[in-house]
């Protein structure tokens, strides 16, 4: 299959990406007006808290999940969009990779891409071809390529690659891009689309490359034994060079990642999953003689939970932690914890939760040598509204006197994430 366009617009069109934070409300405003009716592509994507890697992310369908008023940027979601995702390294609130609290959770980010009307010469021609090819059922690969005139400065051009492998459940993808010159600039606002700023990494190159190859692999369905064997293998590599411009990634440039996951269910009651992450940022700075100031990070979490579903009884045990280092100041800060804990359902829409938890390792400067400071004890009870969505009541208490309530609404996603809306009251020894 082939396919291909070119255009010369009379009328200017740019292109807009913007990243607004998610506010816990339903009404947000693009930093662009006279918006192109259709052009807008909204997702909805949760990144790690620290390097901002993305977790995660859901595409949005206009009408379903919001409207959009094309001639002011305003956008209003049919339902509150949470400030936080409650992720697989957030057990019992401590964050992974130093031990402190982060009880507002990985951040979520509304991103949007649309072009917007601009009275003017046009920019230049600009054309497209894109072709791919199936291949004995299971397989695809593609090539594409993308050039955009500029009124000003070189043309945009974008050549990519790919093929992916699907078998019943499982797939293997590979994919492959690089760029010439900036596609745009990408906006970030965090209250809302009030105001915005804007953000890039590539440190002022112009030119770049980026690629990803990964399996998410379902074992049990691979091998007909589906039976016998509900095991999920999944791993990933992905590498975005600072001077590559694509669709306004700038926060992504200059990243890379990597990773592994294994979930294992001997029974329909015993849940086994282990997880894996490295990332490498590659920060702008001045002060380094390549440029760039990298900060790396690896991550683990492990965990067991059995059910008894006679007794409306879960019992968990979990073990996470990681290591991080910046160029910065060239320290290497190692963290580990521990964690075991209980959920009851008392009856149908209410449930009851304890969680004990112990800091074994931590940033120095954040986690104190004290012992009673690295244990923590979580209570909560939810209160079923709909089949996914629950309110959260609960009280986290450090065992050296730090403490606090915490109130909120929380939506399972899956088994092992959810997203909540959540505001904390507290009080530490500090005042």
């Amino acid at each position: 299959v082939v396919k291909g366009f070119v255009t010369d617009e009379h009328t200017r069109l740019s292109r807009g990406h913007d990243e607004l934070r998610g506010t816990g409300g339903s009404l947000y405003y693009l930093s662009g007006r006279d918006i192109l009716e259709g052009s807008e592509q909204i997702t909805i994507v949760v990144r790690e808290q620290d390097t901002l890697l993305e977790l995660g992310r859901t595409e949005a369908v206009r009408d379903r999940d919001y409207r959009i008023d094309y001639d002011t940027g305003r956008i209003m979601f049919k339902a509150p969009v949470s400030s936080s995702m409650d992720a697989l390294f957030t057990l019992g609130g401590a964050q992974p990779f130093t031990g402190r609290e982060i009880l507002e959770g990985h951040p979520v980010w509304i991103v949007v891409d649309y072009e917007a009307r601009a009275h003017g010469a046009g920019s230049g021609v600009a054309f497209g071809v894109h072709g791919s090819q199936r291949l004995f059922d299971i397989a695809e690969v593609g090539v594409s390529y993308v050039q955009e005139g500029r009124e000003i400065g070189d043309a945009y051009q974008l050549l990519g690659a790919h093929a992916k492998l699907e078998y019943g459940k499982s797939r293997a993808w590979f994919e492959y891009a690089e760029s010439v010159a900036s596609d745009g600039v990408t906006r970030l606002s965090t209250d809302g689309g009030l105001r915005y700023k804007e953000a890039s990494r590539d440190g002022g190159k112009v030119h770049g490359l980026a690629f990803k190859v990964g399996a998410d692999l379902h074992l049990g369905d691979l091998f007909d034994i589906s039976e016998d064997l509900d095991l999920r293998v999944r791993g990933w590599w992905q590498v975005m060079e600072p001077g590559f411009h694509s669709n306004g990634n700038g926060e992504e440039q200059g990243t890379e990642r990597y990773g592994g996951e294994a979930i294992y269910k001997p029974t329909v009651d015993d849940r086994v999953h282990i997880r894996f992450d490295g990332a490498t940022v590659l920060v702008p700075d001045d002060r380094v003689d390549t440029g760039f100031r990298a900060f790396k990070r690896t991550r683990f979490a492990g965990g067991y939970s059995h059910r008894f579903a006679d007794l409306g009884l879960r019992l968990h045990l979990d073990a996470w932690g990681g290591q991080h280092r910046d160029d910065e100041d060239g320290k290497v800060y190692d963290s580990l914890a521990f964690a075991a804990g209980a959920r009851y359902r008392v009856i149908e829409g209410l449930e009851l939760g304890l969680t004990q938890q112990v800091t074994a390792l931590g940033d120095p400067e954040i986690v104190d040598d004290d012992a009673l400071a690295r244990m923590t004890t979580e209570l909560m009870t939810l209160v079923g509204i709909t089949n996914d969505l629950a309110l959260s009541i609960g009280g986290v208490l450090r065992w050296d006197g730090d403490n606090a309530v915490k109130i909120g609404v929380r939506s399972q996603v899956d088994d092992d994430t959810a997203v909540y809306f959540e505001e904390r009251v507290g009080h530490d020894l500090d005042g």
